[in-house]
């Protein structure tokens, strides 16, 4: 665990709210946009950040209480006594916040499963892929 957490899916603030959403909103303090080095994928509605090269845009939050990760990591699906089953796990990588260049230490929840290739978003933000959907919508 760390003091700073990245999000990159449903938990952003620039995504439409939900209960976990809120749940991370009121229990910390949105520090800027970043990025961490990986890759991402759409996994059926959500977002899943995987090792890789490239960059992958988020949020990054300071935690205001550590309890939040108990609410969190059940949201990801997340069982640090069970990787093996885990949907998600959290690792500590770096964010670069992109206004400022600055390097910090965060935890991240990264895909635990085999990934389509073909799904992969490869703009590296989620708000484009929705974007990307909402208009096909339309059509």
């Amino acid at each position: 665990m760390t003091k700073y957490i990245f999000v990159y899916g449903t938990l952003m603030k620039c995504t439409p709210p939900n209960k976990w959403s809120k749940i991370l909103h009121n229990n910390s303090t949105f520090i800027g946009d970043a990025y961490v080095i990986g890759e991402m994928f759409n996994i059926n509605w959500f977002p899943g950040l995987v090792a890789g090269d490239k960059k992958v845009y988020g949020e990054v939050y300071e935690i205001k209480n550590n309890d939040i990760y108990v609410d969190l990591d059940d949201y990801e699906d997340y069982h640090a006594d069970d990787e093996k089953s885990s949907l998600f796990v959290r690792k500590v990588t770096i964010a670069t916040l992109v206004e400022s260049g600055k390097e910090l230490e965060v935890s991240a929840y990264y895909y635990n499963k085999v990934v389509n290739p073909y799904n992969k978003i490869t703009t590296g933000k989620f708000t484009d892929f929705l974007e990307k959907v909402e208009t096909l919508q339309k059509k």
